[in-house]
């Protein structure tokens, strides 16, 4: 990567594959110097979105959000960046400026993304205190996001065996996931004494 670099110093493609060896070796202080430099050099949205990413791993969510509005600002129809500003946006708890991302991206993002979206927007009926609309909204779900969700809006509706179907089914998508295995250790319980 760093041979690439000193070929072509200005090439944008270099430098993101720096970034994300960068990235993957937890080096981030070296990673954000690198995007801000390009950055100053010829602003673009993927630079700025992966700033954004160097933010949420240092748990800086008001400058993650900031670098997001600014790669949509430079590539407003990309669907994969809303929904990141969105996850931003959801953890500022600018809870409408997220739905209204999620909703847009629902419809016009591809397949994946529209998936993304509707547990996106589930998130958001959950703190709006709407567990019932959530959980239509999820009915059918396959992915891992969305039976977590599913499983938190029958949670929250004292339902505690499709509670607990959700989460194994969120487990069984992804078996290495921490949230599935506690939120289905709760699940048995509640579901085993039935409380009320």
């Amino acid at each position: 990567c760093e041979q690439a670099l000193a070929i072509d110093p200005t090439e944008l493609e270099a430098k993101m594959i720096l970034g994300e060896a960068l990235h993957r070796s937890f080096r981030f202080d070296e990673e954000l110097r690198l995007y801000r430099a390009a950055i100053e050099e010829k602003p673009a949205a993927a630079l700025w979105a992966r700033t954004a990413r160097v933010y949420r791993r240092l748990g800086l969510t008001e400058l993650e959000e900031e670098a997001l509005a600014k790669a949509l600002e430079l590539a407003s129809g990309d669907s994969h960046t809303r929904l990141e500003h969105a996850d931003a946006l959801l953890q500022l708890d600018r809870i409408e400026e997220a739905d209204s991302d999620y909703e847009e991206v629902s419809r016009g993002g591809t397949p994946d993304e529209q998936t993304r979206a509707r547990a996106g927007r589930a998130r958001v009926l959950l703190l709006q205190g709407k567990p019932e609309r959530a959980a239509a909204m999820l009915a059918g779900s396959e992915d891992h996001d969305g039976l977590l969700i599913l499983g938190a809006a029958y949670y929250a509706q004292m339902k505690w065996a499709e509670a607990k179907e959700s989460f194994e089914k969120a487990l069984a998508a992804d078996p290495a996931s921490p949230i599935a295995v506690t939120a289905l250790g709760f699940a048995e319980v509640l579901a085993a004494e039935d409380w009320q």
